[in-house]
């Protein structure tokens, strides 16, 4: 699981550049991203003065270091260990200016696990550097991942309201450690919470003709979310949405699998089955080329599911439009899917896939979801409902196991 750095497809412009440039602003690279994993493995911020210049641009990255360790210590997912590598795609040299975009690839394990590997996988970074005559340094990051972008919007506001350096790092780390405090006690909440799941398994309809019925089978579908979360696009059997936006596609996939579509394997009866269709429906399908509203969108793949139909997939919904509370860690499994928002208001934005959980949960660090845009394989639950929102965070979940489903292959 646990590697060594690898380093590759490098190119640069500049008038004959110095090959110690290149190495010394790799190097630089390679001792940020060394000091930031070794954050969530020590649990303790580092101290980067000597390779980044606090400004603007960087204070925004640091301070969304301390607090995602803060959420870590408390919820204890820091990494046990980990490792990652780096696909320069620019290194852009210009006289004591420097370019650089990449992409990182990041397997790790958390510390209250004792084999699930997770991964996060082809996070975009811009850097940013220069060279004070003696050696460069980092002056501005940027990156697209989603995890960051509450902190962003954030900062931004803080910052139009006149909060600048120290005052505006000291307000958002005070409001993150305020939330940790109301998510601690919600965890604690969650415990007490009653079962959701109904005991009974009904059929999706009262007449079914010229269909079977076919078992959620959750391993199914966790095989094939583990085997595709962290793979290429070029190795995967669906398309890929454009825009970032291929999560409930994803999960999609992953709901097909379990009901018998993915044939472990044998990937030639697999790539059959979705040009025959099989396991799907006329509403809810895809393949190589694009797939239905009803398999890609959030809303619609909620609405799908969720609703009583004659054929395809019929899962039991729970939760919407409420705090994450209400789903008690205890009685949640491999192959359920969740979705989540951003407050009370507006539309779901996220979908995921439970694959893995420690035995006995009774925290949401114990379980673990994969998913696309971006790619990550067993993130921990914590880790998204910190994401999205954090004690406001807005999650809703589909199970497919409660009721019988039918296709016509």
């Amino acid at each position: 699981m646990f590697g060594f750095l690898f380093i590759s497809s490098v190119s640069f412009a500049q008038n004959n550049p110095s090959a110690n440039d290149e190495e010394a602003i790799k190097s630089i690279i390679s001792q940020y991203f060394n000091n930031y994993f070794d954050s969530f493995k020590y649990l303790k911020t580092a101290n980067t003065s000597n390779i980044i210049e606090e400004n603007d641009d960087t204070l925004l990255y640091k301070i969304i270091n301390e607090c995602e360790v803060e959420v870590s210590r408390e919820f204890g997912i820091g990494y046990k260990d980990y490792s990652y590598s780096i696909d320069y795609k620019d290194i852009l040299i210009n006289n004591n200016q420097a370019q650089v975009g990449l992409l990182i690839d990041l397997d790790y394990q958390c510390q209250n696990t004792l084999d699930i590997k997770s991964g996060i996988y082809n996070v975009d970074y811009d850097f940013k550097l220069k060279h004070d005559g003696n050696k460069w340094f980092i002056t501005k990051i940027d990156s697209g991942f989603d995890e960051f972008e509450q902190y962003k919007a954030s900062y931004r506001e803080k910052n139009k309201a006149g909060l600048k350096g120290q005052d505006l790092q000291k307000k958002m780390k005070e409001e993150k450690l305020n939330d940790i405090v109301k998510m601690k006690k919600q965890f604690e909440e969650s415990k007490l919470m009653p079962s959701p799941h109904p005991d009974t398994s009904t059929t999706g309809s009262d007449s079914v003709t010229a269909a079977a019925s076919y078992t959620y089978f959750s391993p199914r579908g966790t095989a094939y979310a583990e085997r595709f979360a962290e793979s290429s696009q070029s190795s995967r059997f669906f398309y890929t949405a454009g825009s970032g936006g291929d999560c409930t596609n994803f999960v999609s996939q992953c709901v097909w699998a379990a009901f018998g579509g993915y044939v472990e394997g044998n990937d030639t009866k697999t790539k059959s089955n979705i040009a025959n269709k099989v396991r799907m429906t006329s509403t809810w399908y895809a393949g190589t080329g694009g797939g239905s509203s009803n398999w890609e969108s959030v809303s619609s793949l909620w609405n799908y599911a969720t609703q009583s139909k004659t054929l395809g997939p019929n899962g039991y919904g729970f939760n919407n439009d409420r705090v994450y509370t209400y789903i008690n860690p205890r009685y949640e499994d491999i192959g359920e899917v969740y979705q989540v928002r951003n407050g009370s208001s507006g539309s779901y934005a996220h979908s995921v896939y439970t694959t893995d959980m420690n035995p006995n949960p009774t925290s949401y660090s114990d379980i673990f979801v994969s998913q696309h845009s971006y790619d990550k394989l067993n993130r921990p639950l914590t880790n998204l409902i910190s994401s999205w929102g954090g004690s406001n965070c807005y999650m809703r979940n589909i199970d497919f196991t409660v009721y019988t489903s039918y296709f016509n292959s």
